[in-house]
């Protein structure tokens, strides 16, 4: 059996073995961030509201890994979870951190304003010249369910937000239309 020479290569060039000491301390100061963790705040924040902005999380849930973190909770915002970024609104998160001397920080990252579907279709409607209702708002809720053919028959043209929770206002809204051919 023949033994073959072998020679290491990185992007066309030889690895060569150094004199320089490594700290592998440095190997195990990498960061890791939770990102479930981090999704669960999100969702237990959206179980009391219809929304939740990153400043508002970041009050709740202080950062503990800084900028690393930062940017994973607006990678979920871009991916898991619906999120709106309004470039033109900026917003200042702001933390606590240790610097490389060990010396207590204040750092601040001013981002684009992520806001939800709602904050989108409140300014689609607002844009139109369109009504806008939310079936948050109990008021409302309670009107669409007691009496859905009496609240369609008033409005011209809406935008009715979180319609699933009175699912009845479909078919009051398909028996206008259909009046209305």
């Amino acid at each position: 059996m023949a033994a073959t020479e072998f020679s290491p290569c990185a992007a066309g060039g030889e690895l060569l073995a150094g004199e320089e000491d490594i700290d592998a301390a440095s190997l195990y100061a990498q960061i890791v961030v939770d990102t479930a963790r981090l999704a669960g705040h999100i969702r237990q924040s959206l179980q009391t509201r219809a929304q939740v902005t990153l400043r508002e999380l970041v009050a709740e849930h202080p950062l503990e890994h800084g900028l690393a973190e930062l940017v994973a909770y607006l990678q979920l915002g871009s991916g898991s979870f619906s999120a709106v970024v309004d470039e033109e609104v900026r917003e200042s998160i702001e933390w606590d951190a240790v610097d490389g001397d060990g010396i207590a920080v204040h750092k601040t990252a001013r981002v684009p304003r992520q806001a939800g579907k709602t904050t989108l279709v409140r300014q689609i409607a607002e844009r139109q010249k369109m009504r806008y209702l939310t079936l948050d708002d109990e008021l409302t809720r309670l009107s669409a369910r007691d009496d859905p053919v009496g609240m369609i028959r008033g409005l011209d043209r809406a935008v009715i937000d979180e319609i699933q929770r009175a699912p009845q206002l479909l078919l009051a809204i398909k028996k206008s239309i259909d009046e209305d051919r």
